[in-house]
């Protein structure tokens, strides 16, 4: 049994470490600890190249087979890890096969339905796998001592210059970097990206998941932010402020001294964080570097998703009210052909000076939703989009469209997206 959880395993690395470009041995081995992580403490498990359980390892039952008793799992006995000498990986190994046996067989794991073994999707082309998703209910906190590794696995190119980033490190949290650039005059980055070209002030950016949000809300100035280069020089910052932005702000990328600008992207808003590092020069920050000793920063909120048909509804805690006027079907937007959905809203606001944005709108299938938890789809510019603003007073509001691809069939349930202050709800029967 053993030698099969083996192969299952090394199958499942092998993919893995092809996709994150994981040729070195140390870069391996960082990928083999993060598994490692992900099975201990989230119970994540291969079940074959590409596809993992997720053994529910608070259960009574699963920890009182890691501490090596005997108990009956549907029937079957089951002995615990240590008394046979397993390690607890090979444990928790030991108990995805009696999970995949029961699951195969129609059994019933345990009674409670949320702690049922679930298997998970194929994994995606592109995932993250430090980057914390949204899910339904609200996710803790990190170890505060952890230092997570997070290597992203996509297919983008990686820094290959001696003095070109390749990782970053900050508040206990680092993640290997992939090359990004401008296109068409806009940066989207997707994964954690150093923008290519910038030099005197670098620029980077990182995915702003909880855990990252977490570590940041513990940094104080002078904190130190690590950059790695290609030729294996660390270069050192120093923390020196913390500021909001809005996304058209630009200028923040193109000071001219030597400095650190580090975006954290994929918020659903108008406006992203980004940490400024001064450089260290010869054991001395850089000259005009200016120390701010304090500043305000809001880590992201666990989200809780609502599924409703409800067309109409309000979201008190951001301080607007949502209303899908018509959606319709179309075959072509702009120049991309497929099959869309683009739906009318209304956003009103509950109260003066509230802030709208286009980024907390989007149409997917629910199958999406149901498959990949926390799963957001690409944005999709429509002529005539929601857009980014501000309503002053209580009472006004603005209209616009949104627009997402829907292309298994004419059949499928479309859904509409609305994520803000912690919570996603997921608007059913948009088509009428």
């Amino acid at each position: 049994m053993t030698n099969n959880h083996d192969a299952i395993f090394e199958a499942h690395f092998n993919q893995l470490a092809d996709r994150a470009q994981a040729f070195t041995p140390g870069q391996k081995l960082q990928l083999a600890q993060y598994l490692l992580e992900q099975a201990l403490q989230e119970g994540r498990l291969p079940i074959a190249a590409g596809r993992e359980i997720k053994i529910p390892v608070n259960d009574p039952r699963i920890q009182a087979i890691q501490s090596g008793r005997e108990v009956s799992l549907a029937g079957t006995m089951v002995q615990g890890g240590p008394a046979r000498g397993l390690s607890k990986r090979n444990g928790l190994l030991m108990i995805g096969a009696v999970v995949i046996l029961m699951v195969l067989g129609g059994w019933a794991f345990l009674s409670k339905p949320e702690a049922t073994a679930e298997a998970s999707a194929e994994i995606s082309p592109t995932p993250t796998l430090a980057a914390a998703t949204a899910t339904a209910s609200p996710q803790p906190a990190g170890n505060p001592e952890a230092t997570p590794y997070a290597l992203v696995l996509d297919a983008g190119e990686i820094p290959t210059g001696s003095d070109e980033p390749v990782s970053i490190e900050f508040g206990g949290q680092a993640f290997v970097l992939r090359l990004s650039e401008v296109d068409d005059g806009a940066w989207r980055p997707a994964v954690a990206e150093w923008l290519q070209g910038t030099t005197l002030r670098r620029v980077v950016a990182v995915p702003f998941s909880f855990q990252v949000g977490e570590a940041v809300a513990r940094l104080a100035a002078n904190d130190p932010i690590l950059l790695r280069l290609g030729s294996g020089e660390v270069v050192e910052y120093r923390l020196v402020d913390i500021q909001r932005v809005q996304r058209h702000q630009i200028e923040i990328l193109n000071l001219r001294t030597p400095s650190l600008a580090v975006i954290l992207h994929g918020e659903r808003a108008s406006e992203r964080w980004v940490l400024i590092g001064a450089a260290v020069q010869e054991g001395k920050l850089a000259p005009n570097q200016a120390t701010a000793q304090t500043w305000t920063f809001i880590p992201p909120q666990p989200v809780t998703q609502i599924v409703t048909s409800t067309l109409t509804l309000e979201n008190q805690a951001a301080g607007l009210a949502i209303s899908v006027t018509g959606c319709v079907r179309v075959a072509q937007i702009g120049a991309s052909s497929g099959r869309f959905m683009v739906c009318d809203v209304r956003l009103t606001a509950l109260r003066d000076n509230v802030s709208y944005s286009g980024e907390t709108l989007a149409i997917t299938e629910i199958s999406q939703i149901l498959q990949n938890p926390g799963w957001w789809p690409p944005a999709l510019a429509v002529v005539g989009g929601v857009g980014d603003g501000l309503l002053l007073h209580a009472g006004d509001s603005v209209t616009g469209k949104v627009a997402g691809a829907v292309a298994k069939d004419v059949q499928s349930n479309a859904v509409l997206l609305w994520e803000q202050a912690g919570v996603r709800y997921v608007l059913e029967a948009i088509e009428q």
